[in-house]
């Protein structure tokens, strides 16, 4: 049996312990992560069978605000953080000749 196979069983395990427990799996918020290196090709795992449906294999995913990628470098959670940073201190500088120093201070900070 393959490790993806043994995944796919595995889901399908999960899948009725949930249903047993009247949970549902919503299989249109169900995303996959198959973390590698990046100097090997991960071309084996490019999609599951998740329900009835095959969800395909992400490069990066989104789990409690932080973003995960598949060779664990971080870089699409830098990116994400540094755009959302930009876009905070544009629109503080939008507003900027409203505020006195000390407000200005405390919204870069906080």
């Amino acid at each position: 049996m393959s490790s993806k196979s043994k995944i796919e069983v595995c889901i399908l395990e999960i899948r009725e312990w949930m249903s047993a427990n009247r949970l549902v799996l919503n299989d249109a918020k169900t995303e996959i992560l198959h973390f590698h290196s990046k100097f090997r090709d991960s071309s084996d795992f490019n999609s599951l069978l998740v329900g009835e449906d095959e969800i395909s294999a992400s490069q990066s995913v989104i789990s409690l605000g932080f973003h995960f990628d598949s060779v664990c470098s971080l870089s699409s959670h830098i990116a994400a953080v540094c755009k959302s940073a930009s876009f905070a201190l544009h629109r503080i500088g939008l507003v900027r000749r409203f505020l006195n120093r000390t407000s200005t201070v405390t919204a870069i900070v906080f």
